[in-house]
């Protein structure tokens, strides 16, 4: 077999290939790193036919068994070690009952039942996991409470490892990222899927059996139920006497909603003491007096759940370290949280409608390594307990990482005077000052920020400048211009060399975005609501030599509602790296001069029907695209 591109050739006598299941061992292989190749997993046809070689003619005599065969092979998600195994283990398997109850047994990762003592599949697996420290393979076993096949979001499963004490959250970021390139190399992680909301870059994904492995691993090898992951929420509840031994739960509205009928399940356990719940997650509202019993829990995520009252119950939880209230609508932070004295981690992003923080209340958390009140969504044109906090904030032993909303000169003159605080995350909402300048100078103290975002500025705000060299905004990843009315013009030169990701929403009076050509880092573009937008990059708008030629790591572009958009670039722009675009009513804009210098992957083009056909010839241009019409409700039909 002659395939060039892996260094098999006509004139080669022999070849051997050599298979690991790390990574990183073969790259160690020196002058060899070119011909690596990632295994990947089999189709659904091919793995169906290496299944039914393994199960052998049983399969064929029942109609039942055969599409029970089906359904068990879908469930290994195409990985041939568990195929192979799997099969062998149900070839003496003749009734039907069996493989019902082989097939409930691989959907609650329960091999045992299955395999009649012959060498488990969770074994096999498991041997990538033993080859990694007892550092990652805790961080690894927290991917198993996301519910099976979703994409995991790397900043918030970082945020997680952080408030379990996994990783220090001085360094979580690179440790975060450190993590997941280990936990990729060694195929225990897969990258994620590439879509509106998610990214290979920015989402991970666990195939199914290593899933069922890692929750295997959790429950004690098979003997008990520690861990409860959303995934097996959604499908059932748990049995009532099982919540005494349960440590770790993502619930489900379906759980909760058990506890509310049954107010003793969570207190009725036979051994001494409190329930071991230490962590529990839920993305909606319940009543929280239910787990006023759960004295050991720790880490309390309930972003998402939309209460809008303080919930006071969560007070007595004494030993809670991590509390999340993000996306909320509670509007103040009462002095009972004093009681939380082992709090470390407390995150209240984009709760739009606190206003009130408790008098002294951060002074008198000492444990306290991050406070996140970034929000950037909607909410009333005065914070009330901005000049307070800050000035609790100025209290000397006040050490932590803060994400805050700034609205005006002051608040910034402020921050910027904070010696041990690192504002990581900044919102500039409803900013009082009236001049049509702006100055990113204005932050060049805050030299940790990562996330800056500025919205609903001064009706004045006609001009937007970052250009004091790279000192200036040198640790920014995210930036967001959003509802900026009147905003013409941005000058940026040197400044921002890390940004990753650019949104630029509702800015009505932008012509063109030349000036994004300097963050030659940029990952993800987006650009939506700009009415008076009509290019996005123009030779004419360059500075005196300066030479583009493309983005280097850019994978994602969106573009919506941009009604007079017409040209992407002049020239034909280098992005090797990209993989997904997003179009949608941008009727007059014209075929996008993209080339990449390989064409084996396709770019998966998300766009109106309309559009595209309406390109005419200019499709041609677009031959490395994919394109798929989801806007006409037709999800991934090519067209």
């Amino acid at each position: 077999m002659v395939q060039p591109e892996y260094g098999i050739t006509r004139t080669a006598l022999r070849k051997v290939v050599f298979a690991a299941r790390d990574e990183s061992a073969c790259k160690t292989w020196r002058g060899h790193s070119a011909y690596v190749t990632r295994m990947e997993c089999l189709n659904e046809q091919d793995a169906f036919e290496l299944f039914a070689h393994h199960a052998g003619n049983t399969i064929t005599k029942d109609q039942r068994i055969l599409q029970l065969a089906h359904e068990i092979a879908e469930e290994c998600s195409g990985l041939p070690i568990a195929l192979c195994k799997i099969g062998e283990a149900m070839s003496p398997k003749t009734e039907v009952d069996e493989w019902r109850g082989a097939l409930r047994l691989l959907k609650t990762s329960n091999l045992d039942g299955i395999s009649d003592g012959y060498e488990d599949v969770f074994q096999q697996l498991k041997i990538s996991f033993d080859q990694i420290g007892k550092q990652l393979q805790n961080r690894f076993l927290i991917c198993s409470l996301w519910p099976e096949n979703e994409n995991i979001p790397v900043e918030k499963l970082t945020e997680w490892w952080m408030g379990l004490g996994l990783i220090e959250a001085s360094d979580r970021v690179t440790t975060g990222k450190r993590t997941i390139c280990h936990l990729l190399s060694s195929s225990l992680l897969e990258k994620g899927d590439t879509g509106m909301f998610c990214a290979e870059t920015s989402h991970v994904k666990m195939h199914k059996m290593f899933q069922k492995m890692a929750q295997w691993v959790v429950n004690n090898q098979g003997e008990e139920k520690p861990w409860l992951p959303l995934s097996l929420c959604e499908r059932s509840t748990l049995p009532g006497p099982k919540w005494c031994s349960i440590e770790r739960a993502w619930v489900s509205r379906l759980e909760t909603g058990r506890w509310e009928n049954n107010r003793t399940i969570l207190s009725s356990t036979s051994s001494p003491g409190p329930p071991p719940l230490t962590m529990l997650i839920s993305s909606h509202a319940f009543s929280l007096d239910l787990i006023t019993c759960c004295q050991k829990i720790t880490f309390l995520d309930l972003e998402g759940t939309g209460i809008s009252e303080f919930p006071y119950a969560i007070c007595s939880l004494r030993e809670v370290q991590y509390l999340n209230l993000s996306g909320t609508r509670i509007e103040e932070l009462p002095q009972e949280m004093r009681r939380l004295s082992k709090l470390k981690f407390l995150l209240v992003r984009d709760a739009g409608a606190l206003q009130r923080v408790a008098k002294e209340l951060i002074r008198s958390l000492i444990d306290l390594v991050m406070v996140d009140l970034f929000c950037s969504s909607g909410f009333s044109t005065h914070v009330e307990y901005a000049p307070s906090l800050l000035a609790e904030l100025a209290t000397p032993g006040i050490e932590l990482a803060l994400g805050f909303t700034a609205q005006s000169m002051t608040h910034l003159s402020e921050l910027g005077k904070l010696q041990w605080v690192r504002t990581e995350a900044l919102c500039l909402h409803h900013f009082e000052e009236k001049s049509k300048l702006v100055d990113l100078h204005l932050v060049v103290n805050l030299r940790s920020l990562r996330e800056l975002t500025i919205r609903d500025t001064s009706e004045n705000l006609e001009l937007l400048i970052a250009e004091h060299g790279t000192s200036l905004l040198h640790s920014l990843n995210f930036l967001e211009l959003n509802n900026l009315r009147k905003l013409k013009e941005i000058k940026w030169r040197n400044a921002g060399n890390d940004i990753t990701v650019v949104n630029i929403c509702h800015c009505d009076k932008l012509k063109q975005i030349t000036w994004v050509c300097e963050l030659q880092q940029l990952e993800q573009l987006t650009v939506t609501y700009c009415q008076e937008m009509e290019q996005l990059f123009s030779t004419s708008k360059l500075r005196p030599h300066q030479v583009v030629t493309g983005f280097p790591k850019m994978r994602r572009l969106y573009l919506e509602n941009l009604p007079k958009l017409s040209i992407f670039f002049e020239k034909a722009m280098e992005l090797d790296e990209l993989t997904y675009v997003c179009i949608t009513g941008c009727a007059k804009l014209k075929p996008l001069n993209v080339s990449k210098a390989s064409d084996n992957n396709k770019i998966r083009l998300e766009c109106d029907k309309d559009w595209w056909h309406g390109l005419g010839g200019g499709q041609a241009i677009m031959s490395c695209f994919k394109p798929c019409c989801c806007w006409e409700k037709v999800e991934d039909e090519e067209i």
